[in-house]
């Protein structure tokens, strides 16, 4: 299932929020698969270091990361729904993959990895010589794509919003 398809029907959508803080992952397999039984298409999750789980996995011995990345990818192929997730990173961490600043169990888990970068937010707009209130969404792995690419969007801080450049 393609987001993108998922997506063009989000009008007309039936939108459940889980607004638990302390939800383990057992919890999320067992409402994702409730929600796909009524229908539903898409899940977001936010956000990815608030998940925990008892769930154990002989292939991800040293990460409950693994684990979790591994159980979602697992869920989305047996529900055939998107599952998107979302995380903040909070000081950039250099993991030896392509990706750069996340780590192996998620680049490996995952379909599509996308960052969004707003210049302003991090006060290096004179560094990098941003202009002010833009924002970039790198996508950096995708089944449609062979290399990143970065789309540039205006962000408009009062209204939470992106909107196009032009």
């Amino acid at each position: 299932m393609h987001v993108k398809s998922v997506l063009k029907n989000m009008d007309n959508a039936n939108v459940h929020i889980e607004d638990n803080p302390h939800f383990l992952l057992e919890d999320i397999i067992e409402k994702s698969k409730e929600l796909a039984a009524q229908g539903t298409q898409i899940i977001l999750i936010d956000y990815l270091e608030l998940i925990g789980t008892n769930i154990q996995n002989p292939n991800c011995e040293d990460s409950e990361l693994c684990i979790i990345m591994q159980e979602l990818k697992n869920l989305s192929k047996e529900l055939n729904v998107a599952i998107v997730i979302f995380s903040q990173l909070g000081t950039p961490a250099v993991y030896n993959n392509p990706f750069k600043y996340t780590p192996n169990s998620v680049n490996d888990n995952t379909d599509t990895l996308m960052f969004i970068n707003r210049p302003d937010y991090y006060h290096i707009n004179q560094i990098e010589q941003k202009e002010k209130g833009i924002a970039e969404i790198t996508v950096v792995k995708s089944h449609q794509l062979s290399e990143a690419k970065v789309v540039t969007l205006k962000f408009i801080e009062s209204l939470d919003r992106f909107e196009n450049l032009n």
